[in-house]
């Protein structure tokens, strides 16, 4: 169908998708002080828009609704037209307090007794 359409109108029409897809999803990767819009993510990779100045590689911080999720180790796989796709060597999830290094009793008061 597409070799009924004008050049431009594809071209107009991928920018377009492109754009919803960063509204929809509100991802954010963070390299160097700088943050780029993550188009597509899953548990192995994720996309964003291709542009000359990206050099992606290394250990990056992904966001997700501005708050921080992820700390990632990331490799570039490959450019698909004005996508590139990038795969994670390690994918760390953010937790919100520090990790525990000791064992959690379990003596909480679980009930109030009263005295009659």
């Amino acid at each position: 169908m597409t070799g009924y359409l004008p050049e431009y109108i594809i071209d107009e029409l991928g920018k377009a998708r492109n754009k919803k897809l960063e509204k929809s999803i509100s991802m954010k990767v963070k390299f160097n002080d700088k943050f780029y819009p993550i188009i597509k993510f899953s548990d192995n990779s994720f996309s964003i828009q291709a542009m000359e100045d990206i050099k992606l590689r290394g250990l990056v911080d992904i966001y997700s609704n501005n708050s921080h999720s992820y700390q990632a180790l990331i490799v570039a796989q490959q450019v698909n037209g004005d996508v590139i796709d990038f795969s994670f060597k390690r994918n760390t999830i953010i937790k919100s307090g520090p990790a525990l290094d000791f064992e959690k009793k379990e003596s909480l008061i679980s009930g109030f007794l009263i005295k009659y």
